[in-house]
């Protein structure tokens, strides 16, 4: 018999494996950019709320910007310094996570060599790796909470699970809270979906 048949998990270590190291070239590629530059002005907007709002939550930081992102960072900030390095690595593991979700999606929807292809083509794409190392904005946030929901989406569409639904729609309404600008994404799909 075929060795695949004989060791069924060895494809999957496999696969797990090279999505891993894909995944690492990305974090590794990026973190080179996390001292460099300066910290800009609207990456540098969640400091306000995760520093100083002590006594109450923030709900929103602007009238169009939710506060999900400063919430995080709350909890952060409480645990190591503010400064580059802890404002600009949890958006470079939160695009890693892009990564891996990214993956996943293509793999589901059109096959596995075209997953491969785009999640290294992403991992490597200077945009995406200096977008999400200096995240000015939600960017990172909105990669994950929209390749998630649809996801769960795709995943409602094949299994007719309802809490594959609820989930995807509730990521949407935490992107679509977290940055009004969301709905352009929201907007993009759902034409996709519909043609």
């Amino acid at each position: 018999p075929p060795r695949s048949t004989l060791f069924p998990y060895t494809t999957l270590f496999r696969s797990r494996g090279a999505l891993a190291a894909i995944v690492l070239l990305f974090i590794a590629t990026a973190m080179l950019f996390v001292n460099r530059p300066g910290i800009e002005a609207d990456e540098a907007l969640v400091a306000n709320p995760a520093l100083y709002y002590w006594h109450h939550v923030p709900l929103m930081l602007m009238s169009y910007m939710g506060a999900l992102k400063a919430w995080f960072y709350l909890g952060l900030f409480n645990i190591v310094k503010p400064g580059a390095a802890s404002l600009r690595t949890p958006t470079v593991l939160v695009g890693a996570a892009a990564i891996w979700l990214f993956f996943l999606l293509v793999d589901r929807t059109v096959g596995r060599r075209a997953a491969w292809i785009g999640a290294l083509l992403l991992a490597t794409d200077s945009m995406f790796v200096i977008l999400e190392a200096i995240d000015y904005g939600p960017n990172a946030l909105h990669f994950v909470l929209k390749l998630g929901a649809m996801l769960l989406l795709v995943r409602f569409h094949r299994e007719g699970a309802a809490w594959a639904l609820a989930g995807g729609f509730f990521l949407i309404g935490l992107g679509l809270w977290d940055k009004a600008i969301f709905a352009w994404v929201l907007f993009g799909i759902s034409i996709a979906a519909v043609i």
